[in-house]
């Protein structure tokens, strides 16, 4: 049977010139690996350029019970970026985005919500003349709500100390070593203050730096496995 589909590529294996296995973000199933076989021929309905990390697609494939992999028979580009691969800034930060992904997506089940809150995030980062400072520290608030576990910003104009472990602010440190100090969790609440109200966060480059470690530590202790972020340094450089 041939189904149709639409997805997000994360990952790309090549065991061959013309094999490929892909992991997908896809749209109706979630996480989910095919195997294609793509080809420059002029007739070829998948181009190897069609496999890329970060390409949305619409794609076809061949379903057999006893499978272990279904096979992608036909692709088309769902979203074909103007900027995205040519500009350095636009390219690193997608990178970055990528690689929280890779680390984040595990579910095998359709999320709607999360997958049309990543295509707009792409095409927004495409479309911008230039990308926002805080960018990635919006992405990475705003994914953890689509995954469960987005804090939210203290009541108070002083909230307190943020446990990292609990994702709560608390009014004295906790007995274990993962929170945030006075300051970086008032800038915390600040970002998180300005995501509830729709507006871009403006700290300085400090805070923005310190803010990203704290968000990927914060990932890292409520998602198993989450690991290093590679692309983490580079980013902090270039935003530097």
């Amino acid at each position: 049977m041939i189904t149709v589909s639409e997805g997000l590529i994360l990952r790309k294996i090549a065991y061959k010139d013309s094999l490929c296995i892909v992991s997908i973000f896809t749209l109706e199933k979630g996480l989910e690996a095919f195997v294609a076989y793509p080809s420059n021929s002029k007739k070829a309905k998948i181009k190897p350029a069609y496999l890329s990390p970060l390409n949305f697609i619409e794609f076809s494939s061949s379903e057999k019970p006893l499978r272990a992999l279904q096979v992608i028979s036909e692709i088309k580009m769902k979203l074909i970026y103007k900027t995205l691969q040519e500009h350095p800034l636009k390219n690193l930060i997608a990178q970055f985005i990528l690689e929280i992904l890779q680390k984040s997506i595990r579910e095998h089940e359709g999320n709607p919500e999360l997958y049309e809150f990543l295509f707009k995030t792409f095409y927004g980062l495409d479309e911008a003349l230039e990308p926002n400072p805080s960018f990635n520290l919006h992405f990475l608030l705003d994914l953890s709500a689509y995954l469960g576990f987005c804090p939210e910003p203290g009541r108070n104009i002083s909230p307190g100390i943020f446990d990292l472990k609990e994702g709560v602010f608390v009014t004295c440190e906790p007995l274990h070593n993962s929170f945030l100090n006075l300051e970086l969790s008032q800038a915390l609440n600040h970002l998180l203050q300005c995501r509830a109200d729709g507006k871009k966060y403006g700290g300085n480059l400090s805070e923005r730096r310190q803010l990203m470690e704290a968000l990927i530590s914060f990932f890292r202790l409520h998602l198993p496995a989450f690991g290093e972020v590679k692309s983490l340094s580079v980013l902090k450089e270039i935003f530097s």
